[in-house]
């Protein structure tokens, strides 16, 4: 787990319950009280497991409402963090086929190469005229924080959505297969995604 995901957490607690409840949630998690989580390093994924549900005990009991809250503060953070995204994506459409590649790049930064794919794999993609479909494996069972993050995209952009997961991990599945439908957006054509392909390549390049 990319160290970016305990950090918002952990911005969300203090931001809801203060300085001292952060202490708490360490404690019950069995987190040093002086780590401080760095968003390009790999932890745990049973010490993030830990730290949710310590969380919970603080934010409340519906994980559901829960995760929209993080979906939120990770929106707000991003905004910032990842302006450039954001500026790069007309729609929620756009930032959610780029996902993947935001994703990835902290991949990119981990040393061990086992870390490093474990991360790579938790994502795949497919595009359709109308919807992505988003395929997610991890042991940790995100993918209500997946749709939530979605569901705020949505929001943001100000698209009309819908969200279908047809497999799930909670249910046994070995994945979760989550369909994005989109109903004001379509597929950009061909040379549109070129396009902005070779313009993230630009981007990309050192100065």
């Amino acid at each position: 787990m990319i160290g970016l995901i305990q950090k918002i957490l952990l911005d969300l607690i203090e931001e809801q319950a203060g300085s001292e409840a952060v202490k708490d949630v360490k404690r019950a998690a069995g987190v040093p009280l002086d780590r401080v989580f760095r968003i390009g390093e790999v932890y745990s994924d049973t010490e993030w497991q830990n730290l949710f549900s310590a969380a919970c005990r603080v934010l409340g009991p519906d994980e559901d409402r829960v995760m929209e809250l993080y979906a939120d503060a990770f929106g707000r953070d991003a905004l910032v963090r990842f302006s450039t995204w954001f500026e790069m994506s007309a729609n929620s459409r756009e930032f959610l086929e780029r996902q993947i590649t935001i994703h990835n790049v902290f991949a990119s930064g981990v040393v061990d190469p086992n870390s490093r794919k474990a991360v790579v794999d938790k994502f795949r993609i497919e595009t359709f005229d109308d919807k992505i479909v988003t395929h997610y494996r991890s042991p940790n069972k995100l993918c209500t924080l997946y749709k939530a993050l979605a569901r705020w995209m949505f929001a943001h952009y100000e698209d009309d959505a819908v969200i279908n997961e047809t497999k799930c991990m909670h249910r046994g599945d070995e994945e979760c297969e989550i369909h994005v439908i989109w109903k004001n957006i379509r597929r950009s054509s061909e040379t549109d995604r070129a396009a902005t392909s070779r313009a993230e390549s630009r981007r990309s390049e050192p100065a």
